[in-house]
Formats: structure tokens, C-alpha cells, sequence
């Protein structure tokens, strides 16, 4: 996964290694690892990188959320999550979603890393290593599931607004 922002370009691998480069030289900036340290070098199973205001959000395999400075790569925060991420996360507004592989939303505080709220979707004997990051705008979030619901939710507390199966 890629993500390029401020000049920079952020990877993260399939370990959950997170990477800055600069943009124009290709220079690395500095690496940073972020599974647990009692996790074993193991399959990363999808996550991402977002961006905001200086900060990096990344998700995965590790059933966490960790906020990274986007300058040095330091750990700013994790929280955990009952279960891996299956997509990269989404931030705005000073608050990261994300989805996880049994279709909770999680909703954490971007400064801080304080769990808001969770949303669980209808579960599904299937899991899907990949996904689409749940989509923000005007006080909803919208969160696809692997069971083919889509939920649109309240930002600010995760109240359903509606929801629909498309398969």
C-alpha cells in the first residue's frame, strides 16, 4: 500500500513496516515497524496508511490502530481492536475509521487514540484480505462489509442511518 502526501511517500509492507520516503529523491526517511512487539514476523493480512494534519493512521493484520508522526515515524498512540483490519483506514475530521475482518466499524480519536464507538455489520462465514476503506463526508460514514451490506453511520456516534444488502 502507497500513500504520497506533503512531499512524501509512505509505504507499508506486508510485515507492517511503515516507510517514508522523500518524494523528489527517493531518499529513505525512516522506517518504523508497527505489529506488537510480542507478535510474530508473520502475514501482514491488508491494512493501510492514512493522513492527517502531520499524522499517520495504520491498520492491519495485528488487530490495531496505531498513530504514527509523519515526520519521524514515532508511535504517537495504538489502540487494539477485537479483531485484524482488513483495509486501510480512513481519517477526517480528527477521527480514523476502519473496518474489521468480522464488520465492526471502529471509530478512535485521531489525537488521542480513544476508542469513540463500533458498529458491527452482519457477520460472515467469509474474509476478505482486502477491502474498501470506509468512505467520510458531511457527518456520515459509509462502511462496505464482506456480507455485502453497505452502512451509512453517524459520524459522531455511530448511530445507523441506514443500511443495504447489495448482493
Amino acid at each position: 500500500r502507497v500513500l504520497f502526501r506533503s512531499g512524501r511517500v509512505f509505504t507499508i509492507n506486508a510485515k507492517g513496516e511503515v516507510t517514508a520516503y522523500d518524494a523528489a529523491t527517493g531518499k529513505r526517511l525512516w522506517r518504523t515497524k508497527t505489529p506488537p512487539k510480542k507478535e510474530d514476523d508473520g502475514a501482514f493480512l491488508g491494512g493501510g496508511v492514512a493522513y492527517e494534519d502531520g499524522k499517520l493512521f495504520v491498520c492491519g493484520g495485528f488487530a490495531q490502530v496505531v498513530s504514527l508522526d509523519a515526520n519521524t515515524g514515532r508511535v504517537l498512540w495504538r489502540t487494539p481492536v477485537d479483531t485484524p483490519i482488513h483495509s486501510a483506514p480512513t481519517v477526517n475530521g480528527g477521527r480514523v475509521f476502519a473496518v474489521t475482518v468480522e464488520n465492526q466499524v471502529v471509530s478512535i480519536a485521531a489525537s488521542t487514540g480513544k476508542m469513540l464507538w463500533t458498529y458491527s455489520g452482519a457477520s460472515t462465514p467469509t474474509i476478505l484480505l482486502g477491502g474498501a476503506a470506509p468512505a467520510v463526508d458531511g457527518g456520515v460514514v459509509i462502511a462496505a462489509f464482506t456480507s455485502g451490506e453497505l452502512a451509512a453511520l453517524r459520524v459522531d456516534t455511530g448511530t445507523p442511518l441506514w443500511n443495504e444488502t447489495v448482493v
